[in-house]
């Protein structure tokens, strides 16, 4: 069996609020005007949290059960530093 990486944890759900980068403007050519007035997005995602370190969380969209425990869906690597807001959901078994 692989070693696991730095940071695995338990799959637990939460949301996570967050910054990204992002290339707001059509085409390769704008005025300075309009390329000065870009910034960040803000995105929530609500997922499973598979692998935290100081630097990073990795969440996913889809988490397995039973025979398919070990397979997820569509992971997303945060950076710690960009985060904004995060929390617990309580989700049934």
């Amino acid at each position: 069996m692989p070693k696991k990486p730095k940071g695995a944890v338990a799959p637990h759900a939460q949301i996570v609020r967050w910054r990204d980068h992002c290339d707001p403007l059509d085409g390769p050519w704008h005025s300075i005007d309009a390329a000065r007035r870009v910034e960040p997005v803000v995105f929530c995602t609500v997922g499973w949290i598979i692998r935290e370190t100081d630097e990073f969380i990795v969440m996913t969209s889809t988490l397995g059960e039973g025979p398919v425990a070990e397979v997820v869906g569509s992971p997303t690597v945060i950076l710690t530093d960009a985060i904004l807001d995060r929390a617990p959901l309580d989700v049934a078994d």
